[in-house]
């Protein structure tokens, strides 16, 4: 949006002008006479020949000025605002210092007591009616050309460079599905050929599908703990609109809002084109709104987990489906794109990367940009996002291999782990006893963390059982056991952000603010496309997963 444009949204809420600069106002009435001759004369009294200092324009009612004369008044006053922003517009140079100029002489009825509207008014009024298009192409090709993709495998294949941008995009998301699809085909065969690791297959397969329905009803949600009207804006869209209102105000006190993603995405991503989401699977309601209410960028200070809930906290979800559809840019990463392991200190990262239950273990080493590495038993986890980034039209997939792989590697390495840890070092006089014990608390450490993490995905799709009491499960029981398990299965593998081109409408989003909870819309997509529905069960709809 040019600067005149943002003058006029400006300028419509005003309720007059009262110039005190004799330079801008020559320059306004030079620019009346020549171009719009007939507003100048409505605007002056019988005797002026020319606007003056020290006056309002339109005559305001504390000027004498009838309540009949109101509606003529708010005519000559759009037509003023109008000709102003025109006159912006059409200066080749020196636009920014006439509209600053122009906008001290405005006056506004929720301004202060000299009608001036401070910085964060400006910002409130430009974000509710400032929604620029997109040119997904260029949105596509400023990403394709980041540091996070380049030299990406898919940019060697034979005509990858002949391709549009958002050609490359689904080329790069494509070959990333197949980096997936190896890593499965890998742990399957390598459960295959051991009869232990069979056991666990077929919970692990049934998990998968579980997890391909509840991404199939996947949520979209935006949290920000600042003024969202209309419109959710990509980053560079709030920056431009940040700089305007600095520029015009002069109040230069307040900085723009930083947060782990928007503070290094330009050195990482190298682009501030996207509007980002994070990405939920189906669960409960009660479940739902813990989610919501959970995410960091509610708070006053987002990169500080102790800071309070923020006065204008809310978010918007959408279904996963409205932004995954082939006719939107949308691209989304397994984790955080800038700091995967979880956080900007090693703290936070372990807390994350460890999971809840410490299936994981993390190195404590600080997180480096899009990189993070752990350990489930004897096995390496390495996480990159570079090789972790789809296109929206491959986001349920990918969601549910990615888990699919994470769930075969845990079993793996925690199994080896106690095999690892099962046969006594050979006798020699260099055992100690000590080396001994040490041996058997590791083994007794490995078999819990097997069994816990078994208990924990058989809590996916088991059916209503006896609880502690005796009792049977209700359905409803059943179901927020199953709800909680998958969530805390999935977690342990990725935290989704979707990041999709141009400005969000919100007038279809559900609203949450952790104060009042939920406001349902009149209507939330939340199907998948419809080429990865599942419409049956059992192997064909495994094949549909991992294939």
């Amino acid at each position: 949006m040019s600067t005149s444009a943002q003058l006029k949204v400006l300028l419509d809420g005003s309720s007059g002008f009262y110039f005190s600069d004799k330079k801008v106002v020559a320059d306004i009435n030079n620019y009346l006479k020549k171009n719009d001759p007939d507003l100048l004369k409505q605007l002056l009294p019988d005797r002026d020949k020319e606007l003056k200092i020290g006056r309002n324009y339109p005559a305001a009612l504390l000027d004498g000025a009838s309540e009949a004369d109101r509606d003529a008044r708010q005519v000559k006053l759009a037509k003023l605002s109008e000709r102003l922003s025109g006159m912006v517009e059409a200066k080749a140079h020196g636009g920014e210092a006439l509209a600053k100029n122009i906008f001290a002489a405005a006056r506004f009825p929720d301004g202060d007591g000299d009608g001036k509207l401070a910085r964060g008014q400006v910002e409130s009024k430009l974000y509710a009616a400032y929604a620029p298009a997109h040119d997904p192409e260029a949105d596509a090709r400023t990403l394709v050309a980041s540091p996070m993709l380049k030299g990406h495998p898919a940019s060697r294949e034979p005509g990858f460079k002949k391709l549009g941008a958002q050609e490359q995009l689904t080329a790069i998301s494509a070959k990333n599905l197949e980096g997936l699809a190896s890593e499965l085909d890998k742990y399957q065969k390598l459960f295959a050929a051991d009869p232990e690791l069979a056991t666990y297959d077929k919970l692990v397969g049934a998990t998968s599908m579980d997890v391909w329905r509840r991404y199939g009803g996947g949520l979209a949600t935006h949290a920000t703990n600042g003024d969202i009207a209309s419109h959710i804006l990509p980053t560079a869209d709030r920056h431009a609109i940040q700089d305007f209102a600095k520029g015009l105000t002069g109040d230069a006190s307040r900085a723009a809002k930083v947060t782990h993603t928007s503070d290094t995405n330009t050195q990482h991503l190298a682009t501030h084109d996207y509007a980002f989401f994070n990405v939920y699977p189906e669960t409960n309601e009660t479940l739902k709104r813990e989610m919501l209410g959970a995410t960091r960028y509610l708070r006053e200070t987002p990169e500080v987990a102790s800071s309070a809930m923020a006065a204008k906290a809310q978010s918007f979800t959408f279904g996963l489906g409205d932004f995954t559809a082939p006719e939107r840019l949308s691209v989304m990463t397994l984790r955080d794109p800038v700091y995967p392991a979880g956080g900007t200190t090693a703290a936070d990262a372990r807390k994350r990367m460890e999971g809840a239950d410490g299936f994981a273990t993390y190195g404590g080493a600080e997180p480096s940009a899009g990189k993070a590495k752990r350990h489930f038993g004897t096995e390496v986890d390495e996480y990159e996002t570079s090789s972790r980034l789809f296109t929206g039209q491959h986001a349920q997939k990918a969601l549910t291999m990615n888990v699919h792989v994470g769930l075969y590697k845990t079993y793996y390495g925690l199994y080896q782990e106690v095999l690892a840890n099962s046969s006594k070092a050979p006798s020699s006089s260099g055992t100690s006893q000590e080396g001994e014990a040490g041996r058997e608390k590791r083994l007794e450490q490995a078999k819990g963390k097997l069994e816990g993490f078994s208990h924990l995905v058989n809590d996916i799709t088991a059916e209503p059982r006896p609880k502690k009491d005796g009792q049977m499960e209700t359905a409803e029981e059943c179901s927020h056991r199953q709800d909680k398990a998958a969530l805390a299965a999935i977690k342990l593998y990725q935290y989704p952000q979707l990041m999709v081109s141009g400005p969000v409408d919100i007038s279809r989003a559900e609203k949450f603010t952790p104060t009042q909870g939920l406001e349902r819309a009149p209507t939330v997509a939340q199907v998948a496309p419809a080429e990865t529905q599942v419409q049956v069960v059992g192997e064909q709809t495994r094949r549909a997963i991992t294939q």
